[in-house]
Formats: structure tokens, sequence, C-alpha cells
């Protein structure tokens, strides 16, 4: 998914490169819903 989504980015982009660390944004997300039930 990372390469399909660097190549959609790239195609049209004409300026600073800008690196995006993907772990970090699929760790984000599972950590963004939070624990469920008493704590």
């Amino acid at each position: 998914m990372g390469d399909r989504l660097l190549t959609a980015i790239s195609a049209g982009f004409e300026g600073e490169l800008v690196m995006i660390d993907f772990p970090c944004i699929r760790v984000r997300q599972h950590g963004a819903t939070g624990k469920r039930g008493i704590y």
C-alpha cells in the first residue's frame, strides 16, 4: 500500500522531498481507539 501511495503522490508533485513513516502512521491509527471497558 505504501508504495502505491508514494507513487501516486510523487506523480503530480514538483518540489521539496518529504519522507513519510508508514509504521508510525499505522501505530497511531491503532493507538487512537483506546481501551474499552472498565479502567
